[in-house]
Protein backbone atom coordinates (compact mmCIF):
# COMPACT_ATOMS: atom_id res chain seq x y z
CA UNK A 1 0.00 0.00 0.00
CA UNK A 2 1.45 3.43 -0.58
CA UNK A 3 0.17 6.74 0.21
CA UNK A 4 -2.00 7.29 -2.91
CA UNK A 5 -3.69 3.93 -2.27
CA UNK A 6 -7.58 4.27 -2.46
CA UNK A 7 -9.23 2.60 0.42
CA UNK A 8 -12.67 1.38 0.71
CA UNK A 9 -13.84 -0.46 3.51
CA UNK A 10 -17.41 -1.66 5.55
CA UNK A 11 -18.54 -3.96 8.14
CA UNK A 12 -20.35 -7.03 7.01
CA UNK A 13 -22.70 -9.37 9.27
CA UNK A 14 -20.57 -12.55 7.92
CA UNK A 15 -17.97 -14.43 8.66
CA UNK A 16 -14.91 -14.40 7.54
CA UNK A 17 -14.73 -17.91 6.36
CA UNK A 18 -18.26 -17.12 4.72
CA UNK A 19 -16.65 -14.03 2.88
CA UNK A 20 -13.61 -15.57 1.59
CA UNK A 21 -15.07 -18.36 -0.42
CA UNK A 22 -17.81 -14.84 -1.88
CA UNK A 23 -14.49 -13.40 -3.07
CA UNK A 24 -12.48 -16.16 -4.42
CA UNK A 25 -15.25 -18.77 -5.73
CA UNK A 26 -15.95 -17.85 -9.44
CA UNK A 27 -19.36 -18.99 -9.31
CA UNK A 28 -19.97 -16.97 -6.36
CA UNK A 29 -18.02 -13.75 -7.79
CA UNK A 30 -20.17 -13.66 -10.86
CA UNK A 31 -23.45 -12.47 -8.98
CA UNK A 32 -21.84 -9.94 -6.98
CA UNK A 33 -18.66 -8.89 -8.83
CA UNK A 34 -17.70 -10.16 -12.33
CA UNK A 35 -17.61 -13.23 -14.56
CA UNK A 36 -13.95 -14.41 -14.31
CA UNK A 37 -14.17 -18.03 -15.70
CA UNK A 38 -10.57 -18.11 -15.65
CA UNK A 39 -10.23 -17.11 -12.01
CA UNK A 40 -8.11 -19.58 -9.85
CA UNK A 41 -6.79 -19.19 -6.14
CA UNK A 42 -3.42 -20.10 -6.79
CA UNK A 43 -0.03 -17.43 -7.02
CA UNK A 44 0.64 -17.00 -10.38
CA UNK A 45 -2.73 -17.60 -11.79
CA UNK A 46 -3.46 -15.29 -14.70
CA UNK A 47 -7.35 -14.03 -15.40
CA UNK A 48 -8.94 -11.28 -17.42
CA UNK A 49 -12.81 -10.20 -17.36
CA UNK A 50 -14.92 -7.44 -18.75
CA UNK A 51 -16.72 -4.98 -16.61
CA UNK A 52 -20.79 -5.18 -16.47
CA UNK A 53 -22.15 -3.83 -19.27
CA UNK A 54 -18.51 -3.07 -20.80
CA UNK A 55 -18.27 -4.06 -24.35
CA UNK A 56 -14.44 -5.03 -25.53
CA UNK A 57 -12.99 -1.56 -24.17
CA UNK A 58 -11.45 -2.16 -20.94
CA UNK A 59 -10.58 -5.72 -20.93
CA UNK A 60 -9.28 -6.02 -17.56
CA UNK A 61 -6.18 -8.45 -17.16
CA UNK A 62 -5.27 -10.01 -13.61
CA UNK A 63 -2.51 -11.95 -11.64
CA UNK A 64 -2.94 -13.51 -8.84
CA UNK A 65 -0.29 -11.85 -6.20
CA UNK A 66 -0.08 -13.01 -3.00
CA UNK A 67 -3.05 -15.18 -0.63
CA UNK A 68 -3.94 -15.49 2.93
CA UNK A 69 -6.59 -17.53 3.42
CA UNK A 70 -9.08 -16.16 4.87
CA UNK A 71 -7.85 -12.83 5.88
CA UNK A 72 -5.97 -11.57 1.99
CA UNK A 73 -6.08 -11.60 -1.68
CA UNK A 74 -4.14 -9.12 -3.93
CA UNK A 75 -3.94 -9.35 -7.46
CA UNK A 76 -2.87 -7.41 -10.63
CA UNK A 77 -5.10 -4.68 -12.02
CA UNK A 78 -4.44 -3.89 -15.62
CA UNK A 79 -6.30 -3.07 -18.96
CA UNK A 80 -5.64 -4.47 -22.63
CA UNK A 81 -4.27 -2.20 -24.78
CA UNK A 82 -3.56 0.59 -21.70
CA UNK A 83 -0.67 1.52 -20.30
CA UNK A 84 -0.47 1.10 -16.52
CA UNK A 85 -0.74 -1.81 -13.34
CA UNK A 86 -2.25 -1.17 -9.97
CA UNK A 87 -2.92 -3.73 -7.63
CA UNK A 88 -6.26 -4.71 -5.78
CA UNK A 89 -5.94 -6.54 -2.18
CA UNK A 90 -9.39 -7.64 -0.31
CA UNK A 91 -8.44 -7.85 3.12
CA UNK A 92 -10.98 -9.15 5.70
CA UNK A 93 -10.58 -8.36 9.49
CA UNK A 94 -12.84 -10.05 12.28
CA UNK A 95 -14.88 -7.59 14.42
CA UNK A 96 -17.10 -9.66 16.18
CA UNK A 97 -19.22 -13.04 15.95
CA UNK A 98 -20.30 -13.05 12.39
CA UNK A 99 -18.81 -9.57 11.68
CA UNK A 100 -16.11 -9.01 9.19
CA UNK A 101 -14.36 -5.88 8.38
CA UNK A 102 -13.92 -6.33 4.09
CA UNK A 103 -11.65 -3.50 3.24
CA UNK A 104 -10.38 -3.17 -0.68
CA UNK A 105 -7.17 -1.71 -0.81
CA UNK A 106 -6.45 -0.04 -5.02
CA UNK A 107 -2.96 0.82 -4.73
CA UNK A 108 -1.23 2.21 -8.35
CA UNK A 109 -3.94 3.91 -10.45
CA UNK A 110 -2.58 6.86 -10.93
CA UNK A 111 -0.34 5.01 -13.52
CA UNK A 112 -3.39 4.49 -15.87
CA UNK A 113 -4.14 7.08 -18.75
CA UNK A 114 -4.72 10.68 -17.00
CA UNK A 115 -6.89 11.59 -20.38
CA UNK A 116 -9.56 8.95 -19.69
CA UNK A 117 -12.49 9.81 -16.91
CA UNK A 118 -12.82 6.07 -16.09
CA UNK A 119 -9.84 5.90 -15.03
CA UNK A 120 -9.85 8.99 -12.71
CA UNK A 121 -9.51 8.23 -9.20
CA UNK A 122 -13.09 9.57 -8.63
CA UNK A 123 -14.21 6.67 -11.12
CA UNK A 124 -12.07 4.00 -8.76
CA UNK A 125 -13.61 5.54 -5.55
CA UNK A 126 -17.15 5.42 -6.93
CA UNK A 127 -17.10 1.59 -8.58
CA UNK A 128 -15.13 0.27 -5.27
CA UNK A 129 -17.50 1.65 -3.14
CA UNK A 130 -20.47 0.35 -5.08
CA UNK A 131 -19.41 -3.22 -5.38
CA UNK A 132 -18.64 -3.74 -1.92
CA UNK A 133 -21.42 -1.49 -0.41
CA UNK A 134 -24.57 -2.11 -3.07
CA UNK A 135 -23.24 -6.18 -4.20
CA UNK A 136 -21.16 -7.63 -2.04
CA UNK A 137 -22.96 -6.69 1.34
CA UNK A 138 -26.01 -7.36 0.23
CA UNK A 139 -25.56 -10.34 -0.90
CA UNK A 140 -23.51 -11.49 1.90
CA UNK A 141 -26.22 -10.97 4.62
CA UNK A 142 -28.71 -12.02 2.38
CA UNK A 143 -31.08 -9.19 1.47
Amino acid sequence: MNKNSLITETIIHASPIELWKLITDRDAMKTWYFDIPDFSLVEGANFTFKGKGEEDKYIHKGVILDIVPLYRLTYSWAYKDYPGESEVTFQLNSVGKNKTRVTIIHSGIESFPKDDPNFARESFTAGWHSILNESLKPYAEGA
